[in-house]
């Protein structure tokens, strides 16, 4: 069976997608990493810093694919979405929301690298061509490693 044409990162599994995207993000070289990557917290809600060394790329790859199948939403919305419990010991647990520092700074290297773009009409982040092209070529590639693997 041959390979479709038109594959979107909607018809691959999300987590080997932003695993994918990551990891060319990382083998691009043009990510800036910020002094504080090692030191940070992804969220009041977390005890410890993440514990992988890329995790500043896998969360610029999540936010790409979230910016590409949601278009218009700002920071406040993308840090709800990375958000969770917050345990606060014998206390009651409450909802907390993500760092909005970090989306923010993720957003706009994303910005640089032309792959999001700002919309000053509607407000919000929105995909660019270069961006949903960039996405659509990891997910084809990803499509055919899954098709080959499966005959």
């Amino acid at each position: 069976m041959a390979p479709r044409s038109g594959i979107t990162l909607k018809d691959v599994p999300a987590d080997h997608l932003i695993r994918s995207y990551a990891a060319h993000l990382k083998q691009q070289g043009q990510v800036r990493e910020p002094e504080w990557m090692d030191v940070v917290k992804t969220g009041t809600l977390r005890e410890m810093p993440p514990q992988d060394r890329d995790w500043l790329y896998v969360r610029m790859a999540a936010l790409a694919r979230q910016v590409y199948l949601r278009q218009n939403l700002g920071v406040g919305a993308y840090s709800r979405k990375y958000g969770g419990k917050k345990r606060n010991g014998p206390r009651p647990s409450h909802f907390a929301t993500g760092s909005r520092g970090i989306i923010r700074y993720c957003l706009q290297e994303l910005e640089r690298l032309g792959l999001v773009a700002r919309d000053e009409e509607a407000g919000g982040r929105v995909i660019t061509r270069k961006g949903r092209q960039d996405l659509d070529t990891q997910a084809a590639r990803i499509y055919a490693e899954r098709l080959a693997g499966a005959a």
